[in-house]
């Protein structure tokens, strides 16, 4: 039997339910971004650890060993980690290092720079697991869509496609990848300069590790706030593709009342807009980080119509061929 898609509550429904579903992929895809920070913070504190085992002495740190330059051996040990690192995120560490910054290069800056690359590996890894949290959440939300409207599609090429088209889209006027490796950057320089202020001024080594456990946590939030709203993002904009193939004219802005919703989606909840000028951020979900608001359309007896007519005809030519 047909779905009534004229039905308000029938749409109130399946948007609660997809909007579940979309939350369930996200977290499922930052689990895996959890490990692999998770990861990065182990090898991170096995360095440190070498250093301060290594640069110790009975009094403390032996801070003025730091400032010493690299010697030969040093100096070959130091290339070698930096063009495994380098190589796997795709540059040649011949551009980046030239022989006579490394003739200059101390040990405490070499600390630093093997402890900025080691944190810049994590870009491309997280990155891909996004991308594919994404694309996920955009085929599984194209393809419910379309099938709450009543039109049968499975995954294939044409979700596919969609789910691709909508990771070139930038949110908030950034992509997704520009802002990783810049909130990468950003999270490997406060690291190294944290990290060369403690070994400079001999801080105890618990000190240092508990301050670099406490940003390991700051950059897994930031990436799980990001994460979470790119996906509704994703979401959001595939049903909105699949309301468009289907001469969907206006929607209902609907918010997930509680006692986290926020102001501006308290306010919008209910409202009714042209789906022509539907806008992310302005009139369309999502509004701000962690927002879990939804479109519901507005189904008339002539869309309902026209929907059921191209169905029947695409059925149709299916039983023909």
């Amino acid at each position: 039997m047909r779905r009534d898609i004229q039905n308000q509550n029938y749409w109130t429904q399946r948007g609660l339910i997809q909007t579940v579903r979309s939350e369930q992929q996200a977290q499922e895809g930052l689990l895996r971004i959890k490990a692999i920070y998770e990861q990065s913070l182990f090898n991170v504190q096995q360095e440190i650890s070498n250093y301060y085992v290594k640069y110790s002495k009975q009094t403390g740190l032996a801070v003025d060993e730091l400032t010493h330059i690299l010697s030969g051996s040093e100096k070959a040990d130091f290339l070698i980690k930096m063009q495994k690192r380098l190589k796997k995120l795709g540059f040649n560490y011949k551009d980046i290092y030239n022989p006579n910054y490394v003739n200059q290069i101390s040990r405490l800056t070499a600390i630093r720079q093997q402890l900025y690359w080691e944190i810049m590996q994590l870009a491309p890894v997280e990155g891909e697991i996004a991308k594919q949290t994404f694309m996920r959440v955009a085929q599984t939300s194209y393809i419910s869509t379309l099938q709450d409207l009543g039109v049968n599609i499975t995954f294939g090429y044409a979700s596919t496609k969609v789910a691709k088209e909508m990771l070139k889209k930038p949110f908030y006027n950034k992509l997704f990848s520009e802002y990783l490796w810049g909130h990468i950057d950003q999270f490997a320089t406060r690291l190294q300069t944290t990290l060369g202020g403690a070994l400079s001024m001999g801080q105890s080594y618990q000190k240092t590790i508990r301050q670099v456990q406490d940003q390991f946590g700051v950059a897994k939030r930031d990436s799980a706030r990001v994460v979470l709203t790119e996906s509704s993002f994703f979401y959001n904009q595939a049903k909105l593709q699949a309301y468009k193939e289907q001469g969907v004219e206006k929607y209902r802005y609907m918010a997930t009342l509680d006692s986290r919703t926020s102001k501006i989606c308290k306010k919008l909840n209910g409202k009714i807009f042209n789906l022509s000028e539907a806008e992310a951020g302005i009139n369309y979900p999502p509004m701000h980080p962690y927002c879990r608001s939804y479109p519901e359309p507005i189904i008339s007896a002539s869309i309902d119509g026209r929907i059921r007519r191209r169905v029947a005809e695409y059925e149709s030519g299916e039983k023909n061929t």
